[in-house]
């Protein structure tokens, strides 16, 4: 499997960002406007649930989603998300 990396640089403070990424609402409308996701328990080993809804920003048609299902990997408040699945991982690190 290809695994890439990149990184990007958010000029907010560490509690504004763990809350935009660990909120269910907050990181549907930040990461995927009008999509789902689901993270029923921030903590290690438990599942967190995302369904990609069609829009502008992807090629799904009307009416058609994409569910997917993650892991949480690591949890330390303020500091480090990330979770995976079988085709990707996610991670933040808070600086």
């Amino acid at each position: 499997m290809d695994h890439s990396n990149s990184s990007i640089f958010i000029q907010k403070n560490a509690e504004t960002v763990w809350n935009a990424i660990t909120n269910d609402e907050n990181f549907s409308q930040w990461y995927a406007p009008g999509s789902k996701w689901s993270i029923p328990k921030l903590e290690v080993g438990r599942k967190a649930n995302f369904t990609l809804m069609s829009s502008a920003h992807n090629n799904l048609k009307e009416g058609e989603s994409i569910p997917m299902s993650f892991t949480i990997k690591e949890v330390k408040t303020n500091r480090v998300f990330s979770f995976y699945s079988e085709k990707m991982t996610f991670s933040l690190s808070l600086n």
